[in-house]
Order: C-alpha cells, then sequence, then structure tokens
C-alpha cells in the first residue's frame, strides 16, 4: 500500500463549522436594516447560497442600488470577520484534532487548501496548540509566485447563445430604470430562464455539446450558471460592469471571488477601446485588463474579450456620418490596432469577440494580428450586435470562410423577439423557448455550411 506524503484539508464544514458566525453576520445586518431575520430562515435559505443571492433573499422586495448592495454585502463580511476572531480550538469538529495527531504520528503532512480569505484567521484561532497544527495554508488557491502559465488559446468549434444583457435588457425589455426591486429582478432573472430553456431545447435537438455554450451574468443568471456547470456545458461569465463607457469590474475588487463562485469555462469582458481616442481612458482600461489577464492565466480559467470599437465624432466626420461607410472603411484598421494595443500591454486572451466585417480579407488580417508573434493557439468569434437576420448571416458566413474565427456569440437577434412576445402574453414560454432554439440552430447551420464550402 502507497502511503500519502501530505493529505489537504478543506477548512469550512471539514476541520471547522462557521455557519453560526454567517447566521450572526446576516442578523447583525438585518438588524442594522430594520428586517425581521430568523435562524429557521438562515438554514432554510442561507445555507450555500451566495454572499449576494443571500443578500436579496434577507432584503425582501426592497429596492436597492448596485452600490448598495455592494456595501451590504461587504458590511456583512466585516461582521463575519469580526465575529471569526472569537473561534477557539473547541470549534475544531468532533474527533478532527485526534485525526490530524494520527496522520502527523504516521509521518504525513497536512495542510489547509481553501479559496477563503479568511482562511489563516481561522486556521489561527481554531488550531492555537502546537499537537493541532497543519504543516501549511494555501489562501485562495493561487499559483506559486514566478510559475508562469502560458497562454492556451481556444480552437474547438464553439457556438454561444449570449444573454448576459443587463442595463440595455432592463430598460429595452421591460422599460424599467435601475434600481430594482426584488420582484423587479426576479422577473428579469425568470425571464432569462426562458431563454437558457432554449438552449436546452436546441441540445434535446442533438446540437453537440461539446461546441455550445451560454454567456450569462451572475447579477440575473445565477441559478443558470450553476445548472450549466453542474451539466457540463460550456458557460461564459461576464466580469464588466453593464452600461459603461469605461471598463470596470461589476464586482470591484472582488472580481477573482465572483469568477470562483461559479467556475466558468471563460470569464468574460465587453470592452469599448478606440485607438485614436481618449489616450487616458485606453490607459486606465488596459491597467484593469492586464490585471484580470494575470489573474485568469493563473487560476487557469479562459479568457474571452469582446471587444467594440465606437467611432469618435472625427472618424463619423470622415464617412459624412455614414455608420455603414465606418464598419467597411474605418474599423477594421481600428480593431487590429487595438488587438496590437492590447497585446504590447500585456492584455492576452484566449478568444476574442469581435464585430462582423463584411469582408473576408479584413478577416484575414484580424487572424493575422491576434495570432502575431506565436500565439497560434488564439481564436476568434464574431458577435451578432443584435442586428437583422440578413447582416447576422453575411457576418456569420464571411468569418466562417477564414480560418482562426471558430465561431460566433448570437444573442438579441435569437432571443429578443420571442421573450419580447412571452412579455406580451403573444405566446407561450415553451413556444418561445422552441423559437430561440431554432434560431439558435440556424446559426450553426449556416457558420458549419460555411465553413464546409
Amino acid at each position: 500500500m502507497n502511503i500519502p506524503k501530505a493529505i489537504l484539508f478543506d477548512l469550512y464544514g471539514v476541520l471547522t463549522d462557521t455557519s453560526e458566525y454567517h447566521y450572526q453576520a446576516w442578523k447583525h445586518l438585518a438588524d442594522d436594516e430594520g428586517i425581521p431575520f430568523r435562524h429557521e430562515e438562515n438554514d432554510e435559505h442561507l445555507r450555500g447560497v451566495g454572499r449576494r443571492d443571500s443578500l436579496l433573499y434577507l432584503l425582501k422586495g426592497r429596492k436597492a442600488s448596485e452600490a448598495q448592495i455592494q456595501e451590504m454585502m461587504d458590511r456583512k463580511n466585516r461582521y463575519y470577520v469580526e465575529l471569526i476572531k472569537n473561534m477557539s480550538p473547541r470549534e475544531v469538529v468532533p474527533g478532527g484534532v485526534a485525526l490530524l495527531k494520527e496522520i502527523r504520528q504516521a509521518g504525513i503532512k497536512t495542510a489547509i487548501a481553501s479559496a477563503s480569505r479568511n482562511t489563516m484567521t481561522v486556521r489561527g484561532l481554531v488550531c492555537k496548540r502546537k499537537t493541532d497544527q497543519v504543516h501549511g495554508t494555501a489562501c485562495g488557491i493561487r499559483r506559486e509566485k514566478g510559475v508562469k502559465l502560458m497562454i492556451t488559446g481556444y480552437t474547438r468549434p464553439l457556438y454561444l447563445l449570449p444573454f448576459d444583457h443587463r442595463a440595455s435588457y432592463i430598460s429595452g425589455l421591460f422599460g424599467w430604470k435601475e434600481p430594482l426591486n426584488v420582484e423587479q429582478m426576479v422577473s428579469v432573472a425568470n425571464s432569462k430562464q426562458v431563454i437558457y430553456a432554449g438552449f436546452q431545447q436546441a441540445i434535446a435537438d442533438q446540437v453537440p455539446t461539446d461546441r455550445i455554450g451560454i454567456l450569462v451574468d451572475e447579477e440575473f443568471g445565477s441559478a443558470i450558471l450553476r445548472d450549466a456547470v453542474s451539466k457540463g456545458y460550456i458557460t461564459v461569465v461576464s466580469v464588466e460592469k453593464s452600461g459603461q463607457e469605461e471598463f470596470e469590474f461589476v464586482y470591484g475588487e472582488e472580481f477573482a471571488q465572483h469568477i470562483e463562485a461559479f467556475h466558468p469555462t471563460f470569464a468574460k469582458v465587453l470592452v469599448r477601446y478606440n485607438p485614436e481616442g481618449d489616450a487616458a481612458l485606453n490607459q486606465r482600461q488596459a491597467s484593469r485588463l492586464k490585471r484580470l489577464t494575470d489573474y485568469l492565466h493563473q487560476a487557469q480559467t479562459l479568457f474571452m474579450f469582446e471587444l467594440l470599437v465606437p467611432a469618435s465624432p472625427l472618424q463619423l466626420e470622415q464617412v459624412e456620418g455614414d455608420t455603414n461607410a465606418y464598419d467597411l472603411q474605418l474599423r477594421p484598421r481600428l480593431m487590429m490596432q487595438t488587438i496590437q494595443a492590447m497585446q504590447d500591454a500585456g492584455v492576452e486572451p484566449d478568444v476574442w469577440k469581435i464585430e462582423g466585417l463584411a469582408r473576408q480579407e479584413d478577416c484575414v488580417k484580424l487572424v493575422e494580428v491576434a495570432r502575431r508573434d506565436g500565439r497560434n493557439t488564439v481564436s476568434l468569434i464574431v458577435l451578432g450586435r443584435g442586428a437583422e437576420r440578413e447582416r447576422v448571416v453575411r457576418w456569420l458566413r464571411t468569418a466562417a470562410s477564414v480560418p482562426g474565427f471558430i465561431g460566433f456569440a448570437v444573442g438579441r437577434t435569437s432571443f429578443w423577439q420571442p421573450v419580447v412576445d412571452v412579455e406580451a402574453k403573444r405566446i407561450s414560454k415553451g413556444e418561445a423557448a422552441t423559437q430561440i432554439a431554432h434560431n439558435f440552430e440556424e446559426w450553426i447551420r449556416i457558420f458549419e455550411e460555411a465553413r464546409s464550402a
């Protein structure tokens, strides 16, 4: 029998139980806000639930802006950190100390490995005695400093149904303005379940599951993400704040924890960047994106970069205000310049998600830039931009004809009208899901036929 050299333990729920401290922290927050909250509610509704979803339950329909939600989540965590300072060795699970001692006597090293940033605090409080100690602790599960993970890239076919839209989705489909109350937030989340049902209908129609996936936001799609991950689907989660001209993390300094909560295949950013635009703005965005690149490569999570290049007033003047002329004559060059600028700044996506191009030669040049200097496994997909069907079809066929373009992400053209019809009660949710599935399947057929032509 082979004797292991070391045994790794998780901390929470394995060596100790902190659920009571979480309840007390939520109870403190509820009291602050004048919200009734009972222990039974915590046990029934909050155990094993993420911080945001727990807070939404706690608010029970009360309106709160995103800034207020973030502040309350941070406040709860401060209460929790303060409470766990009272932990002691008595709170190691029954038999835990004896087990650790027996393992050490056998000459086997022990360590704690946890994603929580509070691990060192809890370990120090519950393992005060020398006989309780473990040999090491890893918090946040990060790679050792200096160990570099090379760009992995992604070259398999990738067909995405994106519905991570937030600001435009809320205003365009429902006519609401933020902040939403909990009832409105539930309505938005339920409508996204209809889109997800369409995606699953496409799977039932025998679309290959190893090449299709969903792109959805955590705010309204956390349940969808969890279900999709549990079923082994390709998942992409958005990490940018919605509706902003400047890229910022939607969850600020906690962006890493939110990505880790779902273990997606890709983390995606949407960035508006014009290389001939505001230099200071571009620099700020590049700095944040480099930080995200470094984190994702260390965490071994694939990176998807959705690039939009909005025209500047001067650029529109050059084409007499004709946005179609801008798309044809100026945007391809600006996209290439942006990709090169990002690469030079150390921003290294595995997949670029780009606006459609009308000319095959522009697609070829874009692939050459994306794959320059040894980036041979980096690929591109084309987005739909909410355009009419005929235009989407042209973009798909053009992209599919160029090696390096591996697929697409067409969202609003797939789901918008069916969801509008559901909300207007013109069709059922089941009928809407079927329409969405058929639209998604059509894009796949068009792309694959153009690829094989």
